[in-house]
C-alpha cells in the first residue's frame, strides 16, 4: 500500500513522470489489440486508463501554464520596451549614466522622482538597503539597472538620445 501512495505523490509531484505516463497511454491506446504490449498490459487496463487519463490532463495543464507564462511574458516585455520608446530627457540622462558609463550600478537620491518613475515602470531596482551617502537632500542609494533594459538600451542606444539633440 505505501508503494502505491509513493507511486501517486511521485507522479503528482513529478512533470517528468507524468509526461512519461501520458507517453506510455498514448502508445498503449494507439497499438492495435493483438500486440504483445497489449496483450501483457490487458490485465492492468483499468489502472493505466485512469492513470493515463490523469497523466494527460496533468500535460495539459502544464502546457496551458507554460503557454500563459510565456505570452504573459512576451506582453510586458512589449509593454517595458515600449516605454523606453517615451523616456523623458530627465529619464533618458539617468539611463545614460548606465548604458555610456559601462556600468549596471549607480548611485542615486533615493527620493528622486525620475528615480522613482523608472523603479515604478520596473526598468531599474534598488539593489541595496543601506545608503551609501546622505546629504541634505536625501539618502543616496544603489540602484541596478534589469538586465532585459539594460541589454535592449545597449542594442538600441539612440533610444536616449534626448529631443534636443
Amino acid at each position: 500500500m505505501d508503494s502505491i501512495i509513493n507511486l501517486i505523490k511521485e507522479f503528482s509531484s513529478n512533470t517528468k513522470t507524468s509526461s512519461v505516463v501520458a507517453l506510455f497511454y498514448i502508445i498503449y491506446v494507439i497499438v492495435p489489440e493483438n500486440y504483445k504490449l497489449y496483450i501483457i498490459l490487458k490485465d492492468y487496463d483499468s489502472f493505466l486508463h485512469v492513470f493515463g487519463a490523469i497523466a494527460l490532463c496533468k500535460l495539459a495543464v502544464e502546457i496551458i501554464i507554460q503557454c500563459k507564462y510565456k505570452f504573459k511574458n512576451i506582453s510586458l516585455k512589449k509593454k517595458l520596451t515600449g516605454y523606453l520608446k517615451t523616456l523623458s530627457d530627465e529619464e533618458k540622462e539617468l539611463l545614460k549614466e548606465f548604458i555610456y558609463g559601462n556600468t549596471k550600478s549607480k548611485s542615486f537620491l533615493l527620493n528622486s522622482g525620475v528615480v522613482q518613475g523608472l523603479v515604478a515602470h520596473k526598468i531599474i531596482y534598488r539593489s541595496g538597503s543601506i545608503s551609501t551617502n546622505v546629504t541634505i537632500r536625501g539618502p543616496y542609494f544603489e540602484f541596478n539597472i534589469q538586465p532585459w533594459a539594460w541589454q535592449y538600451l545597449n542594442k538600441n542606444p539612440h533610444l536616449l538620445n534626448s529631443y534636443q539633440e
